[in-house]
């Protein structure tokens, strides 16, 4: 699909044409901003310690307050949704890393939605949070941000294998098993995955459908399919 950047085809959903409805299907990759570049390699995304969204052709644009929009349409005029579709809203995503032998997984949440215009868009927890400021003003309080993958460059990895929603003992005695231990592997990169342009390499699950608006006709859906 244009508009998505030229990963690996797996990482591309597909879309399909039947009758006035067309249907996207797959796993969508967040293309990854390699030290200027733009890393279409997204097998190998995992072994890259970095963290940024591609921002140039065929990338994203962010907007100050954490709004994300593709650069040019993914879906070329006559396959464009009437209003917006919404994929999904705060769902989990993850990204995965093997580093120096050792797998583990980034998580965050996002809202993803096909636009009028053909394009691509997504809010971050901190969009969702800034709910369009661009300054101050707003408060980091999304109780997500508890869950999300934040660290900085040389902490080490959390281990939840041990960690229970629980007390060992009643009030007023009881302790909480809710904790962590670290693993002795460390992180190798900064991450605050609460900002969409911090999103490089996330896995998106897109599955949706909508109805091609009835001012074309099958002669443009075909041409417009064909053109992708």
């Amino acid at each position: 699909m244009r508009g998505t950047a030229h990963l690996d085809s797996v990482y591309r959903p597909t879309i399909r044409v039947v009758n006035r409805t067309v249907y996207i299907s797959g796993n969508y990759v967040l293309p990854l901003d390699s030290a200027g570049f733009l890393n279409t390699n997204g097998a190998g995304y995992p072994s890259l310690s970095i963290q940024g969204l591609w921002l140039g052709s065929e990338g994203y644009s962010v907007s100050t307050s954490q709004k994300a929009e593709t650069r040019v349409p993914v879906f070329p005029t006559a396959l464009r949704p009437e209003s917006y579709v919404t994929v999904f809203r705060n769902n989990p995503l993850g990204r995965n890393m093997a580093v120096s032998g050792t797998r583990y997984r980034l998580n965050t949440y996002i809202s993803f939605f096909v636009l009028p215009n053909g394009n691509f868009f997504f809010e971050s927890i901190e969009a969702n949070e800034r709910a369009g400021l661009t300054s101050g003003g707003y408060l980091k309080a999304s109780p997500l941000r508890k869950t999300i993958s934040k660290f900085e460059n040389g902490d080490f990895i959390a281990d939840y294998g041990s960690y229970f929603n629980s007390f060992d003992a009643p009030p007023p005695l009881g302790i909480s098993k809710a904790v962590a231990t670290p693993f002795a592997t460390a992180y190798l990169f900064d991450h605050d995955s609460s900002k969409s342009e911090n999103l490089g390499a996330y896995f998106v699950p897109v599955e949706t459908s909508w109805q091609v608006p009835a001012s074309f006709t099958q002669e443009q859906i075909i041409t417009a399919f064909d053109s992708i």
